[in-house]
């Protein structure tokens, strides 16, 4: 069985809430993602209640909190790559600062991820010109050649 993507998953609750909102007497249109059935905002204790439900469900430990998804998102967009001013807006963070204090101990395997991709760079440079060995299968690099221009040297 193949997994529906989120953004289906997605559009399909938004139908789903626009049902609602017209089968209701009244709507708060509060323009809520994930709303009670009139609209208006939802209760935390139904949240941790449902959540309890479905880690168990799912057979996960019913110790993790539903905020640990919002933790769990923003380390996994940041382990994609996704620039942290990005994951600060969906965080609804006010400052960088803020997102990267928190999400630091990412750091060290982005740093990493840094470091090959810097070596991937350089690493059809001819042997003299580079002062460390690339793996012999190290793939051309795009990004150097956009920089410099296909077939450059990055050294005059």
């Amino acid at each position: 069985m193949r997994a529906r993507s989120l953004l289906a998953m997605l559009q399909t609750h938004r139908e789903r809430q626009e049902a609602q909102q017209a089968a209701a007497r009244q709507w708060a249109g509060s323009g809520l993602v994930f709303a009670s059935v009139v609209g208006t905002p939802l209760e935390p204790s139904d949240v941790s209640r449902d959540f309890k439900k479905v880690l168990k469900k799912a057979g996960l430990p019913e110790s993790l909190r539903f905020h640990d998804l919002r933790h769990a998102c923003a380390t996994l967009l940041i382990v994609m790559g996704v620039h942290p001013c990005v994951v600060m807006e969906i965080l609804g963070h006010s400052q960088i600062g803020t997102t990267m204090n928190i999400y630091a101990h990412v750091l060290p395997r982005i740093q990493r991820e840094a470091v090959v991709g810097l070596n991937a760079l350089f690493a059809d440079a001819p042997e003299g010109d580079r002062g460390t060995t690339a793996p012999p299968s190290a793939p051309p690099s795009p990004a150097r050649d956009d920089l410099m221009g296909a077939g450059a040297s990055p050294i005059p």
